[in-house]
């Protein structure tokens, strides 16, 4: 019945083709509409009540957390031509779909002196402007607009953009963020305009995403057509896998969309390795079907394989980051697609358009170094072992250095503007990292309170002592900024309200003056929760959590028990992936252990084996955290997948040559007879494998995301030390166990 099964293909030739031909053909329709997520929600953690809470203050107070900074870096920020080109920067932003707010110091309004709460602009009106010296005492009167609106030097000038809510909408996001860039190269004033923060960066990774999967994906194709040439050496041995391996990739991007996946910045690597995992299982399978026996053993050799790597890629299930989960799904279609197109149509294509046997022998000029290895493995297994274990040590050492980081200004290359950009405005400006610091006094009008309010002011103080933090803006700078203007006050001084009715009143001329949104910004209706908004420079999700910590610290001393302090945003809620990416190594590799662990023994029908069988496939993942740790590569959500995956696609050459090897006992021959037989006759096939498996990673060099590149080059080397592990460590194994029969 088994035989029948995998025979399949074989057995009805045209059958089998044309039902793949409807199959491609219907899910190459269905890939058309395979989405890109290029949204940052993904990254999120699920059922996080820190996404709730930031979702709750974006509500309350506006998408402060994410700010599109518009920069300009001019010889004098208040010469007549600058003001002139940033109130037509200003009003043009203010036009584009999907802005929310703009404020600079042309649109900046200030109540008139008087309690009418009439209101004038700071910069004046249009065909009467406030420029030069005049303009720049105005802005000093008013310390809260240093840093955020113009430099201290006045030599840089800025518009900040808050955007509507978007979500999980990628595109709107980037529209957005598009229309903001070409109002910005616009620019008809002196100077240079740079445009920064959390959303243009957003954007920016969007932009590399399309780009790699147009670039990534034919350079697979093109490498992979060279292997198989390299590997067959013939027309017919490059054209048939090609034909096969592309059905299953137009499968798996259809079964892909019509099941909900999308395309994410850690996916977009999955039809470059599902293409060389499927082109693997072809070199395994398109030289045995020339014959009967070695076809079977070699179709069920391959089905454990495709399972193991299915294993590898749904241990990620156990991650709480969608992206990380859907990956895992995404991955493990492609490749059940393609072990179908392999175990199907490959035979089917092969009974269709017969060739000559020689077509489908792998050609390996290193034959004599196979020969010389079996050689080195017969004489020396006991050494061979002693010397894996000493490299297993010395992978553990460099284990111990490995970290846990989510920069992700460090997904870019150096060359990239991105790095340039948000480093001017961190270095002319308040940083282009926002957050919001919620303080909920557990009481309606507490924030009409002048002791609450100074105990504000002091926490605001204490905030702009933590390294990193370079600006707060909260409630009693508001207020101050209204009244001395009402009062008509030009020294820089923060007033405070002595009276409970006094702060009461500025907050009701604020909303009669129709500025409520702008009240909104930084206290709620109740008057029970205010925000303290930070401008910072914090990248890392180190100094982020450091920040973080303080900033709740310092919160408790200053407010006591009875007030909450919730630091929250959309880099605070990002930051709480580092933790989760660690545990999330170490749940979803035991897992992906622990099932392959229970397969191999099941399939090899002994325990004793079973477990033996993995210590080769230890030892490259051993390898793998070694090399990051020794060489200071972070563990981001780009590479954190690598072990559970390289676990399931290494152990493949494992079950190829074990089970090459038990055949060849089974025959009568001797072990060291079977080593050698399984080497000449196994090994070309096992070689060629783990080459374009590695080639399909290395491919990844060639993407814009750095954790990527870190990605295909570990996974590349991961697989290399695997083939070395499975020709001395799993043969030295089987020796020793097996030698005397």
């Amino acid at each position: 019945m088994i035989d029948r099964l995998l025979d399949t293909g074989r057995r009805h030739p045209r059958a089998t083709a044309f039902a793949f031909l409807f199959l491609v053909f219907g899910l190459g329709m269905a890939a058309l509409s395979l989405r890109v997520d290029t949204s940052a929600e993904g990254v999120l953690l699920d059922d996080d009540p820190d996404r709730a809470t930031r979702d709750f203050a974006r509500a309350t107070f506006g998408t402060l957390d994410e700010v599109v900074v518009v920069m300009v870096e001019a010889p004098d920020a208040y010469a007549p031509e600058t003001v002139a080109a940033l109130r037509r920067l200003t009003d043009a932003l203010q036009r584009v779909p999907g802005v929310a707010e703009v404020l600079s110091l042309t649109n900046l309004e200030v109540p008139k002196k008087g309690w009418a709460m009439e209101i004038e602009q700071l910069a004046g009106p249009p065909l009467a402007p406030i420029t030069g010296d005049a303009l720049r005492r105005r802005v000093q009167r008013f310390p809260i607009l240093t840093g955020n609106l113009v430099s201290a030097d006045g030599r840089a000038v800025a518009a900040n953009v808050l955007l509507q809510e978007y979500g999980a909408d990628g595109a709107a996001l980037s529209r957005a963020v598009a229309g903001i860039r070409r109002a910005a190269a616009a620019w008809d004033g002196p100077g240079r305009v740079t445009v920064a923060g959390i959303p243009a960066t957003k954007v920016a990774i969007a932009d590399l995403m399309h780009r790699d999967l147009i670039r990534l994906t034919p350079a697979t194709i093109a490498l992979i057509a060279i292997l198989l040439f390299a590997t067959f050496r013939s027309p017919r041995g490059i054209w048939l896998p090609m034909l096969v391996i592309g059905a299953g990739e137009v499968m798996a991007l259809g079964f892909a969309s019509f099941t909900g996946r999308t395309v994410s910045v850690v996916s977009i690597v999955i039809p470059s390795v599902v293409l060389a995992i499927g082109c693997s299982y072809a070199v395994h399978l398109f030289p045995a079907l020339s014959e009967d026996r070695r076809r079977i053993r070699t179709q069920v050799a391959v089905f454990l394989s495709a399972l193991t790597t299915v294993v590898g890629f749904l241990s990620l299930l156990t991650s709480r980051i969608h992206t990380i989960r859907d990956h895992g799904v995404f991955a493990a279609i492609g490749v059940g697609c393609m072990y179908a197109a392999v175990f199907l149509l490959l035979p089917a294509l092969d009974r269709i358009f017969p060739g000559p046997v020689r077509d489908q022998a792998p050609v390996l000029t290193g034959t004599r170094a196979l020969r010389g290895l079996a050689d080195t493995v017969i004489a020396r297994p006991r050494a061979i072992l002693i010397g894996a274990l000493l490299l297993t040590a010395l992978s553990l050492v460099g284990l111990l250095r490995v970290r846990v980081e989510t920069d992700y200004l460090a997904y870019f290359r150096a060359s990239h503007p991105v790095h340039g950009e948000i480093a001017r405005v961190n270095d002319r400006l308040s940083g282009s990292i926002p957050m919001m610091v919620l303080v909920d006094a557990g009481r309606d009008r507490a924030f009409e309170d002048p002791a609450m309010l100074q105990s504000v002011v002091l926490f605001q103080r204490a905030l702009e002592k933590i390294p990193g933090i370079k600006k707060t803006m909260a409630l009693p700078d508001l207020l101050s900024l209204v009244h001395r203007s009402m009062q008509g006050e030009e020294t820089p001084r923060l007033w405070l309200p002595e009276q409970p009715d006094e702060a009461a009143q500025v907050m009701q001329l604020i909303e009669f003056g129709g500025r409520k949104q702008t009240l909104g910004h930084y206290v709620d209706d109740h008057r029970r929760l205010a925000n303290v908004y930070v401008r910072a420079n914090l990248i890392s999700s180190r100094d982020l959590s450091r920040a973080i910590t303080q900033i709740r610290e310092t919160g408790r001393d200053m407010f006591g028990n009875d007030v909450s302090v919730i630091p929250t945003g959309t880099m605070q809620v990002l930051n709480k992936t580092s933790g989760t990416i660690a545990r999330g190594i170490v749940s979803s590799l035991l897992l992906a252990l622990t099932v392959i662990t229970v397969l191999m023994i099941l399939h090899l029908g002994s325990w004793k084996l079973g477990l033996l069988s993995m210590v080769p496939n230890l030892l490259p993942i051993a390898f793998l955290f070694g090399t990051m740790g020794a060489l200071g590569v972070t563990l981001s959500t780009g590479t954190s997948i690598a072990a559970s995956i390289a676990l399931g696609m290494i152990v493949d050459e494992t079950i190829h040559f074990i089970d090459a090897y038990r055949a060849r006992r089974r025959e009568g021959l001797p072990a060291e007879a079977a080593i050698r037989e399984v080497f000449a006759r196994v090994g070309p096939p096992i070689v060629w494998s783990a080459v374009i498996l590695a080639a399909g990673f290395a491919v990844l060099v060639l993407s814009s995301f750095l954790p990527l590149v870190w990605l295909g080059v570990f996974m590349a080397v991961t697989i290399a030390v695997s083939l070395l592990s499975d020709l001395l460590v799993l043969p030295a194994i089987l020796l020793l166990i097996d030698r005397d029969g």
